[in-house]
């Protein structure tokens, strides 16, 4: 008698913890899945997102295939911030984003109002090194283009 009140307790209390698991797995199902937006290098090594917002960047030139700090006292500078830019090619100029497009490898900056926007895009993610391009219409104006390096890695070049 006792061994009997044994197995029936086992087989309780295995019922009420596979109910629990089932229910568990019932909830696991119907979550909607989470999707993230994955990227790879050349080298098929996983690249993290990358957020553009708050970020500073500083001109920089390219020399044959290397990129240099500029020596002169006057560079070119781009501040992100969350709704606006603030471009400085002789003074600094704030503008209201209307929105930003983000494709592969490049931002696509659109000015509230204007019918010109700025591309970014990357030469070389690892050295935070990227192009800036302004495109007025579908032209690129290569006066008001320049390379750019990621403010705090400056000091890397």
């Amino acid at each position: 008698m006792r061994l009997y009140r044994v197995v029936i307790f086992i087989i309780f209390f295995s019922c009420n913890k596979f109910d629990s698991g089932k229910d568990a797995l019932e909830g696991a199902i119907s979550e909607k899945p989470k999707t993230e937006t994955v990227s790879y290098n050349e080298n098929s090594q996983k690249v993290r997102p990358f957020d553009i917002t708050q970020t500073k960047w500083i001109e920089i030139e390219k020399t044959d295939s290397k990129f240099k700090v500029l020596n002169n006292e006057w560079k070119r500078r781009v501040e992100v911030g969350e709704n606006d830019i603030v471009i400085e090619l002789q003074e600094p100029s704030t503008y209201e984003l209307s929105h930003v497009e983000q494709k592969d490898n490049e931002f696509t900056f659109f000015i509230k109002g204007a019918d010109w926007r700025y591309r970014f895009r990357w030469e070389d993610r690892v050295k935070k090194i990227c192009r800036w391009d302004y495109v007025n219409a579908t032209k690129i104006d290569s006066s008001f283009s320049y390379y750019a390096v990621l403010e705090k890695f400056e000091n890397q070049l």
